[in-house]
């Protein structure tokens, strides 16, 4: 395949059915996430859903690796919307029928995350077949402006259907929009890969040869290897930060001020990804600009947590998400133009595993660590009711995920220092130059 073989058509058709199938979906999202807080005040089921939403991707990820180099892109990514769809068609019968309980979501989002961990790759992984290289950073900031512009949209707008119609109405939304999707990949064909450079497995035949690959071809690349790493320990961090952002507003605030806080995220991450669509990267300094990006959102995270003010937690937020739409496309684009493409599905596959590896991790002990230890440390008669921090940052209700909060825009800051030290990870362009 030839890049004057490619066209940025396709690439714009499948994207706009993506963007409009996750605004859909994070539209639902976001009214289950009401929902099960209404029927729980806690932070613990809330952010649990997040843990099962996160798990199985860890754990099918490389697997799912191997079937995307494997078999048509195309397919995997019209499978997996299928089976989202049935899956949505599920919660809406349980919800219509009055059974609907936390654990059915809790379910809902394994499913959820099994058939993410084939998608995502798919769809990253076909990028290079279907744009030129020179195209290559314009798609991944095309990329993240879907995702942020499904932030953008879908707190305002299931706010307002979940009002008018409920969790009903929000999830038929999602159908359709699901609908559009799958159209859009059905009348739309992905370039072969038979004329790209293979990798280096063509031998391997064993599973196992073929489960670790994705391992054995980043270990070779210690430059690529240890950034992964380092993005796992700030996705800890990030992740952990985040899951408590819905019972830190809603603990002060309600479900209207939850989404404008989710729209102020959502604009930050619009007008990032304006910007990481419209710049030019420079030839070097591309990780040391992703770092730099990065730790603006630990420095948000800190200003979101600081105080019990919604316009301030939506500023902080805004400003924690605003360079993470560069930041993603930059370090998109390092790993694309490294890695032949025919060993991309499961080199991003591995590489997203181990990147959301701690996630779960976080997410299971967000929930108890704000019920049992800092919620109950701000309020009247516990331990930092009448510290200095709460003199700082306030007392009483949510100011205990708030605390939580700034310890992990902290500890993000930090691992991103530590990074950077890395020799490995600063002279990665050095190092390892772009294929050709």
């Amino acid at each position: 395949m030839t890049e004057t073989s490619k066209s940025m058509r396709t690439f714009y058709v499948v994207w706009l059915g993506q963007l409009l199938s996750t605004l859909g979906s994070s539209m639902t999202a976001f009214a289950i996430a009401v929902w099960i807080f209404d029927q729980n005040q806690n932070a613990t089921p809330f952010i649990l859903t997040s843990f099962f939403d996160n798990l199985p991707y860890v754990l099918i990820a490389t697997y799912a690796g191997t079937i995307v180099d494997k078999y048509d892109r195309r397919i995997i990514m019209l499978i997996a919307d299928v089976i989202s769809a049935l899956v949505t068609v599920v919660a809406l019968f349980l919800f219509i029928s009055g059974l609907l309980q936390i654990w059915h979501i809790w379910a809902i989002a394994v499913v959820a995350s099994v058939t993410r961990a084939f998608q995502e790759p798919a769809w990253m992984a076909a990028i290079p077949q279907l744009v030129p290289k020179d195209q290559l950073p314009r798609a991944a900031g095309l990329g993240q402006l879907s995702h942020a512009l499904s932030m953008l949209g879908a707190p305002a707008l299931a706010g307002v259907l979940y009002v008018a119609v409920g969790l009903r109405g929000v999830i038929f939304v999602d159908l359709f929009t699901f609908a559009i999707a799958f159209t859009s990949l059905l009348f739309v064909r992905f370039p072969s890969l038979a004329a790209d450079g293979a990798a280096d497995d063509d031998a391997e035949t064993t599973f196992w040869g073929k489960m670790t690959f994705g391992y054995r071809y980043l270990r070779g690349i210690p430059g690529l290897f240890y950034l992964m790493i380092v993005f796992a320990m700030v996705n800890f961090a990030a992740s952990a930060g985040s899951a408590v952002s819905g019972p830190l507003v809603l603990t002060i605030g309600s479900a209207q001020d939850l989404g404008w806080v989710q729209t102020a995220l959502g604009l930050g991450l619009l007008i990032g990804s304006l910007i990481a669509s419209s710049v030019s990267y420079p030839a070097n300094g591309k990780i040391r600009l992703t770092f730099l990006c990065i730790s603006g959102l630990g420095i948000g995270f800190i200003v979101a947590g600081a105080t019990p003010r919604i316009g301030i937690i939506a500023f902080g937020f805004f400003l924690a998400v605003l360079l993470i739409p560069m930041a993603s496309s930059i370090s998109q684009v390092i790993h694309q133009t490294r890695v032949p493409p025919k060993a991309l599905g499961r080199t991003f596959a591995f590489s997203g595993m181990v990147s959301r590896i701690l996630m779960p991790l976080s997410y299971l002990i967000a929930g108890p660590l704000i019920d049992n230890v800092f919620e109950p440390a701000m309020q009247s008669g516990g331990l930092l009711y009448e510290s200095a921090i709460a003199d700082v940052m306030g007392n009483g209700v949510g100011r205990g995920s708030g605390l939580f909060m700034i310890l992990m825009g902290s500890l993000l800051l930090i691992v991103l220092a530590i990074g950077y030290l890395n020799p490995r990870i600063r002279n990665l362009e050095h190092e390892v130059p772009e294929l050709a």
